[in-house]
């Protein structure tokens, strides 16, 4: 063969060989469109459609398909199916960080607290910038009264993205609980990450309302009485913000307009909530205050009738009582709020004692479910269901059969109407 003949024909092979690879590398790159395409619009997927897909013999081993199946179905509550998408997504790809993420809000949300812990630190460890875990750890901690951990894991998700209010505030609550069960000055750090937050979120009422109580505390009356004008500027009927405001006054007030004022709003609560122990509660103060204890005794006996927790209700009772001449009973009512206050103190020991309690061995375990159980137990003779019913479940997250804990919070769940949580939360 001559030689101008083999170079065309070298020519051409190469020609048809470099269109082939052309051809593939062009193939290749519309399939890879067409996957990415397809992997974006999962992300908007209906939840009828994710069904669908996910029974389809073409992405019925696809974790994404899996993965945003479990989000629509925790988006419709679907909790525990839900749960078997996520699971199916993780054993499909086990190191994907927001599929372990998503995986434990939903164990969570589906009462399984121990499974979603293990997946939220698998999630952690994953992507350890990733400040959506710590969050979620963080708030379940606080839950169940695992304070120390709320605080770790919540400092943690400050500490990543300090632009993250939800986080700073969720952190802000836990160390308000742990300054009641410890001798530590969380109070003060608290009410310095309160004032910051009120600064970025000028109108979150909730922010503006835990700042209020910590000015109480520390007897700043002028401030909280402020921050609760401005809530009320915010959300007119916010009663709660009302009912406050009003309690102030009537502790406060040293001037007639002052009382008038009190007497007007603590009246309109009283309308628009009829059933508050803490409305009557503060209508007594304000009556006993003016020296009116005959006027205020009714106030205080309702406030007991709605069952309120305060045990000073018994203290003002029966100083009222004796001012009008019922030594006997106002002695009587001045002994049950000694002894109610005896309680108190008694929680607020047991507490700080649980505020040390860390580890996680049997032993320890043990030790801080006893103290759980004490804790309970004083807070139901009080009839403090809400608070016991806290420290009963941080028994059953890990021990779900322990007996006196699932008797006693069907009582607490008995007593007192459906809880709702009032802590912040985040989307998947």
């Amino acid at each position: 063969m001559s030689t101008p003949l083999l170079k065309k024909i070298l020519l051409w092979l190469g020609i048809f060989a470099g269109c082939g690879v052309l051809a593939l590398s062009v193939a290749l790159f519309l399939a890879r469109q067409s996957d990415a395409n397809f992997d974006r619009s999962l992300e908007t997927s209906s939840l009828e459609k994710l069904r669908s897909i996910s029974q389809s013999p073409e992405h019925d081993r696809d974790p994404l398909v899996f993965y945003w199946l479990g989000i629509r179905l925790g988006e419709a509550r679907e909790d525990r199916p839900a749960v078997n998408a996520l699971v199916r997504s993780v054993q499909l790809n086990a190191n994907v960080a927001k599929s372990r993420y998503a995986l434990g809000v939903a164990l969570e949300r589906a009462n399984l607290p121990s499974e979603a812990e293990g997946q939220l630190k698998r999630a952690i460890e994953l992507e350890p910038t990733r400040v959506e875990p710590y969050y979620v750890l963080g708030k379940m901690c606080g839950k169940y009264s695992r304070f120390r951990e709320a605080e770790t894991y919540l400092r943690k998700a400050a500490a990543i993205d300090p632009q993250d209010i939800e986080a700073s505030f969720l952190l802000s609550v836990v160390l308000l609980e742990l300054s009641v069960r410890t001798s530590e000055p969380y109070r003060e750090e608290a009410r310095d990450i309160l004032l910051k937050l009120e600064k970025r979120a000028p109108q979150d009422t909730r922010i503006l309302s835990l700042l209020a109580s910590s000015h109480v505390f520390f007897n700043e009356i002028q401030e909280a009485e402020a921050l609760y004008r401005r809530i009320l500027a915010i959300q007119p009927d916010d009663l709660k913000s009302k009912s406050l405001l009003g309690r102030s006054l009537a502790e406060q007030a040293t001037s007639p307009a002052a009382f008038a004022e009190a007497e007007k709003l603590l009246a309109e609560c009283a309308e628009k909530d009829p059933a508050s122990p803490a409305t009557p509660l503060a209508q007594g103060v304000l009556y006993f205050r003016q020296n009116q204890s005959a006027r205020a005794i009714p106030f205080f006996r309702l406030a007991i009738e709605r069952k309120t927790l305060e045990p000073e209700v018994w203290f003002y009772l029966g100083r009222a009582l004796m001012q009008i001449g019922k030594k006997a009973e106002g002695q009587q009512a001045t002994a049950l709020f000694a002894r109610k206050d005896k309680n108190k103190r008694e929680v607020r020991s047991l507490q700080m004692r649980l505020g040390f309690e860390t580890g996680d061995s049997p032993e320890q375990i043990k030790q801080s479910d006893d103290l759980h159980l004490q804790t309970a137990r004083l807070l139901m003779d009080d009839t403090n269901y809400r608070a016991a019913e806290t420290h009963l479940q941080a028994i059953l997250s890990h021990n779900p059969n322990h007996a006196e804990a699932k008797t006693r919070l069907k009582r607490c769940q008995a007593e007192m109407p459906s809880s709702s949580s009032h802590a912040p939360t985040k989307s998947n």
